[in-house]
């Protein structure tokens, strides 16, 4: 079996279970788990998954003594010829810390006897890419949104030079949506891109599959999970719940996640009095936004088609597979899940909630909707399916 080293950035992060799902995988076929930061992220409690894998990671001590343990005065020519590499790119003290990371990198691929490195995220691939260069060891990674988007197509002339030679340099590069391999592949015609979607658990798909739907009786119990930032659209959340409030509909539409706009939220909800009608949760593990995907009824996404909202995002897949039904707002990325009309219903942000009054007063309709997102879900994001294509590509990689 080959052996393969997955470099992560700060892991476990709050917003990335999809990364924790494939780590939980990968690990179960040997691969060892590498960090670029100091410590687990803990602005949430951990699940048992997440503390296990946390047990196992190679995280940086960043102290005197570990870095004087790597011997950097044996790798002088390597760092200085890195720092070649990285210094047009980034400040000096991002430049430092990256050949810090790098060293601890190709000291974890020499005691690891490692045969190839999987990475995600910018700072991991980063270090994946210059021991490429420097050592060649070889080297899959993960191209998301963010770093498709944002940074490897952005503004900055010279990471986007860089991001090009690592596209180029991997041996494949994986990302999350059809939408960002045909982009990837317009760009970088020559590279080895890999659709491999975030799936979601088997235990998730259970909690569809035993779903009871309500009747037209009962309160509409709305969910939306996500960082509480703009793109995200929270800020919407209240000026479409007046809407339904205004309309008579009994309903409760909780809002699970953090970040900088949950105090103007909470401000907004309190000044239009309605605390009965929309409850902030703040972030919650992974189990608790299961919980309250059993205890809801419709999934309400309100992202806008903006910096880093081309991809496909987890939640909406995890909320698919138990059996929500799914409101969105028109996006080409989100097709490649739901169907509008007939797994889920697309609607512009004015006509937001002239949509959920309709689910509201029809059950039906919110019941087939549910259940053909959930069939959509199983059949084509079940995560063992897509990491066992991925660790079949990187299998191909250290045999090469």
């Amino acid at each position: 079996m080959p052996r393969v080293l997955m470099a992560v950035g700060s892991f476990p992060a709050t917003s990335e279970t999809f990364i924790v799902q494939e780590a939980a995988s990968l690990v179960r076929r040997g691969v060892k788990l590498w960090s670029v930061t100091s410590r687990p992220e803990t602005k949430k409690p951990l699940s048992e998954t997440e503390k296990n894998l946390s047990a196992q990671t190679d995280y940086a001590a960043q102290t005197m003594g570990e870095f004087l343990s790597l011997k950097p005065w044996r790798h002088l020519t390597l760092l200085m010829r890195a720092f070649r590499i990285l210094k047009p790119i980034y400040p000096v003290p991002t430049v430092l810390r990256r050949l810090y990371a790098f060293l601890r990198l190709k000291h974890a691929v020499e005691q690891g006897n490692i045969d190839s490195v999987h990475a995600h995220w910018r700072g991991a691939s980063d270090c994946a890419y210059v021991l490429n260069v420097l050592c060649g060891v070889p080297y899959t990674f993960f191209v998301h949104a963010h770093d498709l988007y944002d940074e490897g197509l952005g503004k900055d002339a010279a990471y986007r030079a860089l991001f090009a030679k690592k596209i180029a340099a991997a041996g494949c590069v994986f990302t999350c949506t059809a939408f960002n391999k045909d982009t990837l592949n317009t760009h970088f015609p020559n590279a080895n891109i890999r659709l491999i979607y975030h799936g979601v658990a088997a235990e998730t798909l259970r909690i569809g599959e035993e779903r009871q739907y309500k009747n037209n009786n009962s309160s509409l119990s709305l969910l939306s999970v996500g960082r509480l930032v703009a793109y995200k659209g929270f800020q919407d959340v209240v000026p479409i719940a007046l809407k339904l409030r205004a309309a008579g509909v009994d309903f409760c539409w909780t809002l699970v996640g953090s970040g900088s706009l949950e105090e103007t939220i909470r401000a907004d909800i309190a000044a239009n009095g309605l605390e009965k009608h929309v409850v902030l949760k703040g972030a919650l593990p992974h189990s608790g936004v299961l919980n309250a995907m059993k205890e809801s009824d419709v999934f309400v996404f309100l992202g806008k088609p903006e910096s880093g909202q081309y991809g496909l995002p987890n939640v909406l897949i995890e909320a698919a597979a138990t059996g929500l039904a799914l409101v969105t707002t028109p996006q080409p990325t989100l097709a490649e899940l739901c169907t509008p009309g007939e797994s889920c219903l697309a609607a512009a942000l004015e006509k937001m909630a002239d949509t959920l009054i309709t689910l509201a007063q029809d059950r039906s309709l919110q019941e087939n909707l549910g259940k053909a997102a959930h069939l959509r879900a199983k059949n084509t994001h079940q995560h063992d399916h897509h990491c066992d294509a991925l660790w079949q590509e990187c299998e191909a990689v250290c045999s090469r």
